[in-house]
């Protein structure tokens, strides 16, 4: 069972709010998608995806959201390494230095080829 309930769909929900205000409150976002990717570690289910994917992908790309701050950038591709993975552990993965529980920069085959 995915830890956090119904706290995670609330989570998802400020998430979906929080891309959609001008100006961006970056903290928030980042807050937002460190603790959505710490629970997408459990696994996707109870994570709403139609909510966490799309600004997931959105917000880990610097050339789609050239304005987002590194560590914004950084943990919403943690988010979408997680949800991917579905919360196992990739030896690859680990292997090329990406890290589950820590936001951290690798380079996008990682997780994408």
């Amino acid at each position: 069972a995915l830890r956090g309930g119904s706290v995670v769909p609330k989570l998802a929900s400020m998430l979906d709010l929080a891309t959609k205000e001008t100006p961006k409150k970056w903290d928030v976002m980042e807050l937002l998608f460190g603790a959505l990717s710490n629970f997408a570690m459990d696994g996707v289910a109870g994570i709403p995806l139609d909510l966490v994917v799309v600004p997931a992908m959105r917000f880990s790309d610097k050339e789609v959201e050239p304005e987002a701050p590194d560590a914004v950038i950084e943990v919403a591709f943690r988010l979408l390494c997680n949800v991917m993975s579905d919360g196992k552990v990739d030896q690859e993965w680990s292997e090329n230095g990406y890290s589950y529980r820590s936001s951290a920069q690798v380079p996008t085959t990682v997780c994408f080829t």
